[in-house]
Protein backbone atom coordinates (compact mmCIF):
# COMPACT_ATOMS: atom_id res chain seq x y z
CA UNK A 1 0.00 0.00 0.00
CA UNK A 2 1.77 3.61 -1.02
CA UNK A 3 0.26 6.51 -0.31
CA UNK A 4 0.73 10.35 -0.66
CA UNK A 5 2.43 12.99 -2.41
CA UNK A 6 4.25 16.01 -1.23
CA UNK A 7 4.25 19.96 -1.28
CA UNK A 8 8.22 20.86 -1.52
CA UNK A 9 7.14 24.04 -0.35
CA UNK A 10 6.46 23.30 2.68
CA UNK A 11 8.20 19.75 3.17
CA UNK A 12 5.16 17.79 4.66
CA UNK A 13 2.03 16.77 3.64
CA UNK A 14 -0.20 19.13 2.49
CA UNK A 15 -3.84 16.62 2.12
CA UNK A 16 -5.53 16.13 4.55
CA UNK A 17 -5.68 13.25 6.72
CA UNK A 18 -9.15 12.44 6.30
CA UNK A 19 -8.18 11.98 2.31
CA UNK A 20 -4.77 10.98 1.56
CA UNK A 21 -3.02 10.27 5.06
CA UNK A 22 -6.51 7.97 5.82
CA UNK A 23 -5.49 4.44 4.93
CA UNK A 24 -1.99 5.46 6.83
CA UNK A 25 -4.51 6.52 10.10
CA UNK A 26 -6.53 2.97 9.93
CA UNK A 27 -3.37 1.39 9.70
CA UNK A 28 -1.81 2.85 12.28
CA UNK A 29 -5.39 2.98 14.64
CA UNK A 30 -4.89 -1.42 13.97
CA UNK A 31 -1.43 -1.17 15.18
CA UNK A 32 -2.22 0.96 18.68
CA UNK A 33 -5.22 -1.71 18.73
CA UNK A 34 -2.83 -4.46 18.96
CA UNK A 35 -0.25 -2.68 21.10
CA UNK A 36 -3.29 -1.76 23.97
CA UNK A 37 -4.23 -5.45 24.21
CA UNK A 38 -0.74 -6.74 23.80
CA UNK A 39 1.65 -4.28 25.35
CA UNK A 40 5.62 -4.35 25.11
CA UNK A 41 6.81 -6.15 27.89
CA UNK A 42 10.37 -4.62 28.05
CA UNK A 43 10.75 -5.15 31.39
CA UNK A 44 11.15 -2.30 33.00
CA UNK A 45 9.56 -1.41 36.22
CA UNK A 46 5.95 -0.56 36.68
CA UNK A 47 5.35 3.03 36.77
CA UNK A 48 3.53 4.09 40.10
CA UNK A 49 0.46 6.23 38.10
CA UNK A 50 -2.35 4.71 36.35
CA UNK A 51 -0.98 5.27 32.04
CA UNK A 52 -4.43 6.18 31.03
CA UNK A 53 -3.86 9.20 32.73
CA UNK A 54 -2.08 10.58 29.66
CA UNK A 55 -5.36 10.21 27.91
CA UNK A 56 -6.90 12.73 30.21
CA UNK A 57 -5.32 15.29 28.35
CA UNK A 58 -6.76 15.90 24.66
CA UNK A 59 -3.90 17.87 22.94
CA UNK A 60 -3.86 21.12 21.89
CA UNK A 61 -3.77 22.32 18.43
CA UNK A 62 -0.82 24.70 17.37
CA UNK A 63 -1.57 27.96 17.64
CA UNK A 64 0.90 28.93 15.01
CA UNK A 65 -0.89 26.59 12.65
CA UNK A 66 -4.08 27.94 10.95
CA UNK A 67 -7.62 26.28 11.59
CA UNK A 68 -7.11 24.63 7.92
CA UNK A 69 -3.86 23.00 8.47
CA UNK A 70 -4.39 21.42 11.97
CA UNK A 71 -4.73 18.52 9.92
CA UNK A 72 -1.01 18.20 8.76
CA UNK A 73 1.73 16.58 9.79
CA UNK A 74 3.52 19.39 11.35
CA UNK A 75 0.52 19.88 13.50
CA UNK A 76 -0.07 16.10 14.27
CA UNK A 77 3.39 15.82 15.68
CA UNK A 78 2.91 18.91 17.54
CA UNK A 79 -0.21 17.69 19.31
CA UNK A 80 2.14 13.95 19.49
CA UNK A 81 4.96 15.93 21.23
CA UNK A 82 2.38 16.84 24.03
CA UNK A 83 1.84 12.92 24.79
CA UNK A 84 5.65 12.26 24.96
CA UNK A 85 5.74 15.76 27.52
CA UNK A 86 3.47 14.17 30.02
CA UNK A 87 5.34 11.08 29.81
CA UNK A 88 8.47 12.81 30.78
CA UNK A 89 6.34 14.50 33.28
CA UNK A 90 4.94 11.19 34.95
CA UNK A 91 8.81 9.44 34.83
CA UNK A 92 9.74 12.38 36.48
CA UNK A 93 7.83 12.13 39.57
CA UNK A 94 8.09 8.22 39.69
CA UNK A 95 11.54 8.54 39.91
CA UNK A 96 12.53 12.09 41.42
CA UNK A 97 8.99 12.66 43.41
CA UNK A 98 7.42 9.23 44.72
CA UNK A 99 10.01 7.88 46.54
CA UNK A 100 10.00 10.95 48.93
CA UNK A 101 6.80 12.07 48.79
CA UNK A 102 5.20 9.80 50.96
CA UNK A 103 3.57 9.72 54.68
CA UNK A 104 6.50 8.93 56.37
CA UNK A 105 8.51 11.37 54.85
CA UNK A 106 6.20 14.78 55.08
CA UNK A 107 7.96 16.26 57.75
CA UNK A 108 11.28 16.27 55.89
CA UNK A 109 9.74 17.77 52.78
CA UNK A 110 10.16 21.96 52.89
CA UNK A 111 7.30 23.99 50.86
CA UNK A 112 10.03 25.28 48.80
CA UNK A 113 10.70 21.37 47.87
CA UNK A 114 6.96 21.16 46.59
CA UNK A 115 7.22 24.42 44.97
CA UNK A 116 10.56 22.86 42.96
CA UNK A 117 8.50 19.92 42.00
CA UNK A 118 5.98 22.17 40.78
CA UNK A 119 7.79 24.05 38.34
CA UNK A 120 10.08 20.96 37.55
CA UNK A 121 7.08 19.29 36.26
CA UNK A 122 5.41 21.79 34.52
CA UNK A 123 8.85 22.43 32.35
CA UNK A 124 8.54 18.63 31.61
CA UNK A 125 4.53 18.76 30.99
CA UNK A 126 4.58 22.08 29.02
CA UNK A 127 7.68 21.90 26.65
CA UNK A 128 5.76 21.91 23.70
CA UNK A 129 2.63 23.77 24.20
CA UNK A 130 4.91 26.66 26.08
CA UNK A 131 7.35 26.38 22.60
CA UNK A 132 4.60 29.23 21.16
CA UNK A 133 4.16 30.90 24.44
CA UNK A 134 6.72 33.79 25.43
CA UNK A 135 6.44 32.69 29.00
CA UNK A 136 8.75 29.41 29.15
CA UNK A 137 7.24 26.29 30.47
CA UNK A 138 8.15 26.18 34.74
CA UNK A 139 7.65 29.36 35.40
CA UNK A 140 4.97 31.25 36.51
CA UNK A 141 2.72 33.62 34.46
CA UNK A 142 4.15 36.81 33.90
CA UNK A 143 0.22 38.59 32.88
CA UNK A 144 -2.92 37.91 33.84
CA UNK A 145 -4.08 34.75 32.83
CA UNK A 146 -7.79 34.37 31.28
CA UNK A 147 -9.21 31.00 31.81
CA UNK A 148 -11.81 30.59 28.66
CA UNK A 149 -14.35 27.90 29.21
CA UNK A 150 -14.93 27.29 25.58
CA UNK A 151 -11.07 26.54 24.57
CA UNK A 152 -7.95 29.21 23.89
CA UNK A 153 -9.44 28.83 20.10
CA UNK A 154 -12.70 30.57 21.29
CA UNK A 155 -10.49 34.03 22.44
CA UNK A 156 -8.66 34.26 19.53
CA UNK A 157 -11.31 33.78 17.66
CA UNK A 158 -12.97 36.41 19.44
CA UNK A 159 -10.08 38.96 19.37
CA UNK A 160 -10.14 38.27 15.62
CA UNK A 161 -14.35 39.39 15.20
CA UNK A 162 -13.40 42.47 17.77
CA UNK A 163 -10.75 43.43 15.64
CA UNK A 164 -12.68 43.09 12.47
CA UNK A 165 -15.63 44.45 13.90
CA UNK A 166 -17.78 41.39 12.90
CA UNK A 167 -21.12 40.27 14.62
CA UNK A 168 -20.56 38.08 17.80
CA UNK A 169 -23.60 36.35 17.33
CA UNK A 170 -22.70 33.70 15.14
CA UNK A 171 -18.88 33.21 17.11
CA UNK A 172 -21.12 32.55 20.42
CA UNK A 173 -24.06 30.60 18.47
CA UNK A 174 -20.81 28.28 17.31
CA UNK A 175 -18.95 27.95 21.14
CA UNK A 176 -22.59 28.00 23.40
CA UNK A 177 -25.05 27.21 20.76
CA UNK A 178 -27.92 28.42 19.47
CA UNK A 179 -30.46 29.49 22.28
CA UNK A 180 -31.30 32.46 23.96
CA UNK A 181 -28.96 32.59 26.55
CA UNK A 182 -26.16 32.42 23.74
CA UNK A 183 -27.39 35.43 21.75
CA UNK A 184 -28.20 37.54 25.29
CA UNK A 185 -24.37 36.73 25.88
CA UNK A 186 -23.09 37.94 22.94
CA UNK A 187 -24.83 41.16 23.54
CA UNK A 188 -23.85 41.38 27.06
CA UNK A 189 -20.10 40.85 27.33
CA UNK A 190 -19.20 43.06 24.57
CA UNK A 191 -20.61 45.74 26.16
CA UNK A 192 -19.18 45.07 29.57
CA UNK A 193 -15.70 45.10 27.64
CA UNK A 194 -17.01 48.64 26.13
CA UNK A 195 -17.78 49.90 29.28
CA UNK A 196 -14.53 49.48 31.26
CA UNK A 197 -12.62 50.09 28.15
CA UNK A 198 -12.23 53.85 29.35
CA UNK A 199 -12.62 53.87 33.01
CA UNK A 200 -9.77 56.37 34.08
CA UNK A 201 -10.01 54.81 37.70
CA UNK A 202 -9.02 51.19 35.84
CA UNK A 203 -5.31 51.61 35.20
CA UNK A 204 -3.44 48.69 33.93
CA UNK A 205 0.30 47.84 35.15
CA UNK A 206 2.91 48.93 32.96
CA UNK A 207 4.29 45.07 32.96
CA UNK A 208 0.84 43.76 31.38
CA UNK A 209 1.36 45.59 28.45
CA UNK A 210 3.39 44.14 24.61
CA UNK A 211 4.81 47.02 23.33
CA UNK A 212 5.41 44.90 20.02
CA UNK A 213 1.53 43.70 20.09
CA UNK A 214 -0.33 45.02 16.69
CA UNK A 215 -3.23 44.40 18.18
CA UNK A 216 -2.37 45.72 21.54
CA UNK A 217 -5.84 48.22 21.53
CA UNK A 218 -8.08 44.52 21.92
CA UNK A 219 -5.21 43.28 24.31
CA UNK A 220 -5.75 46.38 26.43
CA UNK A 221 -9.70 45.89 26.29
CA UNK A 222 -9.72 42.59 27.99
CA UNK A 223 -6.73 43.96 30.58
CA UNK A 224 -8.95 47.09 31.69
CA UNK A 225 -11.64 44.36 32.35
CA UNK A 226 -9.75 41.96 34.17
CA UNK A 227 -8.18 45.41 36.44
CA UNK A 228 -11.96 46.29 36.93
CA UNK A 229 -12.55 42.95 38.67
CA UNK A 230 -9.19 42.69 40.66
CA UNK A 231 -11.01 46.44 41.63
CA UNK A 232 -14.29 44.82 42.77
CA UNK A 233 -15.67 47.33 40.16
CA UNK A 234 -17.91 45.10 38.08
CA UNK A 235 -21.50 44.16 39.42
CA UNK A 236 -22.87 41.09 40.61
CA UNK A 237 -24.70 40.78 37.59
CA UNK A 238 -20.98 41.38 35.27
CA UNK A 239 -19.40 39.28 37.51
CA UNK A 240 -21.78 36.15 36.61
CA UNK A 241 -21.77 37.27 32.84
CA UNK A 242 -18.07 37.24 32.52
CA UNK A 243 -17.98 33.96 34.42
CA UNK A 244 -20.32 32.28 31.72
CA UNK A 245 -16.67 33.72 29.53
CA UNK A 246 -13.58 33.17 30.86
CA UNK A 247 -12.10 33.08 34.78
CA UNK A 248 -9.68 35.91 35.60
CA UNK A 249 -7.03 35.10 37.28
CA UNK A 250 -5.61 36.93 40.20
CA UNK A 251 -2.90 39.45 39.39
CA UNK A 252 0.79 37.89 38.62
CA UNK A 253 2.59 39.73 41.37
CA UNK A 254 0.32 37.87 43.68
CA UNK A 255 1.47 34.23 42.43
CA UNK A 256 4.56 33.97 44.15
CA UNK A 257 3.17 34.14 47.69
CA UNK A 258 -0.09 32.43 46.66
CA UNK A 259 2.06 29.44 45.69
CA UNK A 260 4.32 29.40 49.02
CA UNK A 261 0.83 29.61 51.19
CA UNK A 262 -0.40 26.91 49.29
CA UNK A 263 2.82 24.52 49.54
CA UNK A 264 2.88 25.67 53.34
CA UNK A 265 -0.91 24.58 53.58
CA UNK A 266 -0.47 21.63 51.68
CA UNK A 267 1.94 20.04 53.75
CA UNK A 268 0.51 20.63 56.71
CA UNK A 269 -2.78 19.00 55.87
CA UNK A 270 -1.06 16.41 54.74
CA UNK A 271 0.83 15.74 57.91
CA UNK A 272 -2.22 15.97 59.86
CA UNK A 273 -3.78 13.71 57.60
CA UNK A 274 -4.56 10.51 58.98
CA UNK A 275 -4.43 8.16 56.24
CA UNK A 276 -7.78 7.33 55.66
CA UNK A 277 -9.56 7.23 52.19
CA UNK A 278 -11.93 9.85 53.67
CA UNK A 279 -9.62 12.46 54.77
CA UNK A 280 -6.88 11.55 51.97
CA UNK A 281 -9.35 12.46 49.75
CA UNK A 282 -9.93 15.50 51.37
CA UNK A 283 -6.72 16.66 50.98
CA UNK A 284 -6.40 15.43 47.16
CA UNK A 285 -9.42 17.70 46.44
CA UNK A 286 -8.13 20.71 48.25
CA UNK A 287 -5.02 20.51 46.21
CA UNK A 288 -6.74 20.42 43.03
CA UNK A 289 -9.17 22.83 43.84
CA UNK A 290 -6.31 25.96 45.52
CA UNK A 291 -4.12 24.97 42.86
CA UNK A 292 -6.74 25.30 39.40
CA UNK A 293 -7.70 28.26 41.62
CA UNK A 294 -4.50 29.66 42.08
CA UNK A 295 -3.64 29.15 38.21
CA UNK A 296 0.02 29.89 38.67
CA UNK A 297 1.05 28.88 34.92
CA UNK A 298 -0.59 30.26 31.26
CA UNK A 299 -1.10 26.97 30.87
CA UNK A 300 -1.16 23.12 31.58
CA UNK A 301 -2.50 23.75 35.10
CA UNK A 302 -4.76 20.87 34.97
CA UNK A 303 -2.22 18.45 33.85
CA UNK A 304 -0.20 19.49 37.21
CA UNK A 305 -3.73 19.41 39.34
CA UNK A 306 -4.10 15.77 38.14
CA UNK A 307 -0.50 14.66 38.85
CA UNK A 308 -0.56 16.14 42.33
CA UNK A 309 -3.78 14.35 43.22
CA UNK A 310 -2.47 11.14 42.27
CA UNK A 311 0.94 11.93 43.97
CA UNK A 312 -1.33 12.61 47.18
CA UNK A 313 -2.75 9.09 46.78
CA UNK A 314 0.53 7.34 46.48
CA UNK A 315 2.06 8.89 49.82
CA UNK A 316 -0.67 7.38 51.84
CA UNK A 317 -0.80 4.10 49.24
CA UNK A 318 -4.01 4.36 47.62
CA UNK A 319 -3.78 3.66 43.89
CA UNK A 320 -3.20 5.95 40.86
CA UNK A 321 -6.67 7.06 39.68
CA UNK A 322 -7.87 8.71 36.22
CA UNK A 323 -9.82 11.70 37.13
CA UNK A 324 -11.58 12.21 33.84
CA UNK A 325 -11.56 10.21 30.00
CA UNK A 326 -10.20 12.71 27.57
CA UNK A 327 -14.08 13.17 26.33
CA UNK A 328 -15.32 13.72 29.20
CA UNK A 329 -14.57 17.58 29.09
CA UNK A 330 -16.76 17.89 26.57
CA UNK A 331 -19.74 16.22 27.52
CA UNK A 332 -21.72 18.53 29.94
CA UNK A 333 -23.13 15.97 31.81
CA UNK A 334 -20.21 13.71 32.47
CA UNK A 335 -20.16 12.76 36.25
CA UNK A 336 -16.69 14.81 36.16
CA UNK A 337 -18.59 18.47 34.09
CA UNK A 338 -20.49 18.09 37.14
CA UNK A 339 -18.38 18.09 39.58
CA UNK A 340 -15.99 20.72 38.44
CA UNK A 341 -19.21 23.16 37.88
CA UNK A 342 -19.63 23.26 41.57
CA UNK A 343 -16.17 22.92 42.54
CA UNK A 344 -16.22 26.56 44.57
CA UNK A 345 -19.68 26.27 46.09
CA UNK A 346 -19.44 21.99 47.01
CA UNK A 347 -16.32 21.18 47.04
CA UNK A 348 -17.33 17.92 49.08
CA UNK A 349 -18.67 16.68 45.62
CA UNK A 350 -15.08 16.70 44.58
CA UNK A 351 -13.82 14.95 47.51
CA UNK A 352 -16.91 12.53 46.82
CA UNK A 353 -15.59 11.67 43.67
CA UNK A 354 -12.16 11.29 44.08
CA UNK A 355 -13.07 8.46 46.56
CA UNK A 356 -15.50 6.75 44.70
CA UNK A 357 -12.58 6.54 41.16
CA UNK A 358 -9.79 5.15 44.41
CA UNK A 359 -12.84 3.05 45.72
CA UNK A 360 -13.31 1.75 41.65
CA UNK A 361 -9.59 1.52 40.78
CA UNK A 362 -9.46 -0.86 44.34
CA UNK A 363 -12.06 -3.08 43.12
CA UNK A 364 -9.91 -3.56 39.57
CA UNK A 365 -7.78 -6.37 38.71
CA UNK A 366 -4.50 -5.43 37.54
CA UNK A 367 -4.12 -5.26 34.45
CA UNK A 368 -0.65 -5.22 31.88
CA UNK A 369 0.44 -1.75 31.50
CA UNK A 370 -0.49 -0.28 27.38
CA UNK A 371 2.08 2.60 27.58
CA UNK A 372 4.02 0.96 24.92
CA UNK A 373 1.11 1.71 22.30
CA UNK A 374 1.90 5.44 22.68
CA UNK A 375 5.75 4.91 22.24
CA UNK A 376 4.36 2.65 19.34
CA UNK A 377 2.26 5.45 17.11
CA UNK A 378 5.16 7.82 18.55
CA UNK A 379 7.84 6.07 16.62
CA UNK A 380 5.77 4.67 13.57
CA UNK A 381 4.48 9.04 13.21
CA UNK A 382 8.45 9.90 13.29
CA UNK A 383 9.45 7.05 11.01
CA UNK A 384 6.60 8.59 8.66
CA UNK A 385 8.07 12.28 9.20
CA UNK A 386 11.56 11.09 8.44
CA UNK A 387 10.74 9.23 5.21
CA UNK A 388 8.77 12.10 3.90
CA UNK A 389 11.43 14.74 4.16
CA UNK A 390 14.00 12.39 3.18
CA UNK A 391 11.80 12.37 -0.37
CA UNK A 392 10.61 16.30 0.08
CA UNK A 393 12.48 16.51 -3.89
CA UNK A 394 10.45 13.16 -5.07
CA UNK A 395 7.29 12.32 -6.49
CA UNK A 396 7.50 8.59 -5.07
CA UNK A 397 5.03 7.94 -2.61
CA UNK A 398 5.49 6.87 0.80
CA UNK A 399 5.35 2.91 1.38
CA UNK A 400 3.65 2.37 4.28
CA UNK A 401 5.70 -1.10 4.65
CA UNK A 402 9.12 0.80 4.93
CA UNK A 403 7.42 3.48 7.60
CA UNK A 404 6.80 0.12 9.45
CA UNK A 405 9.97 -1.39 9.05
CA UNK A 406 11.78 1.75 10.26
CA UNK A 407 9.43 2.08 12.85
CA UNK A 408 9.60 -1.59 14.26
CA UNK A 409 13.39 -1.34 14.04
CA UNK A 410 13.64 1.45 16.37
CA UNK A 411 11.08 -0.16 18.79
CA UNK A 412 12.98 -3.65 19.21
CA UNK A 413 16.02 -1.52 19.51
CA UNK A 414 14.28 -0.01 22.48
CA UNK A 415 12.92 -3.14 24.03
CA UNK A 416 16.67 -4.20 24.07
CA UNK A 417 17.97 -1.55 25.42
CA UNK A 418 15.28 -1.63 28.54
CA UNK A 419 15.40 -5.26 29.10
CA UNK A 420 19.52 -4.87 29.21
CA UNK A 421 19.05 -1.64 31.21
CA UNK A 422 17.06 -4.14 33.88
CA UNK A 423 19.09 -6.52 33.52
CA UNK A 424 21.55 -4.53 35.03
CA UNK A 425 20.28 -3.21 37.53
CA UNK A 426 18.97 -6.51 38.92
CA UNK A 427 21.86 -7.22 39.18
CA UNK A 428 23.52 -4.37 40.84
CA UNK A 429 20.50 -5.26 43.61
CA UNK A 430 22.15 -9.18 43.68
CA UNK A 431 25.07 -8.27 44.17
CA UNK A 432 24.33 -5.60 46.81
CA UNK A 433 22.38 -8.38 48.76
CA UNK A 434 25.03 -10.88 48.56
CA UNK A 435 27.71 -8.14 49.69
CA UNK A 436 25.93 -7.83 52.89
CA UNK A 437 25.33 -11.85 53.78
CA UNK A 438 27.59 -12.89 56.47
CA UNK A 439 30.13 -15.26 55.79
Amino acid sequence: MKIGTYDNKVCCQRTSFCGALLPLMIELQHFIVYMVEYPMQSGASQSHFDPDIINEFLPENAINITEEDQDTMPAFMHRVSQVTDLKAALAFADKEIVPHFHRDNLANISHLQLIAWIKALHALAGKTVFSELLSPAGEYAKTTVFRWHKSTRFFFDLATALIRKKDLRPLFKEYYGNSAESRKLAQDFPEILAKYKNNPKVIVPEYELDKNDKHSEIRMMFLKLAYAQHLGLLTPKELGIVSKVCKICMPPEKVPQAMEDFATKLLKKLQLCDGSLDQVAEVAAWAFREFTDIHPFPNCNGRIATIFVNLILLAFGYPSIVLRTSLDKFDPNSEYNRVIQYIDTKPELLMAYIKQKVVAQLKKKPAPQSEGSWDAMIVLMQSLQSLMLANKNSDTPVDVQQVYLVGACKLIKKSEQSQQADLAEKELQLSKKVNKMPL
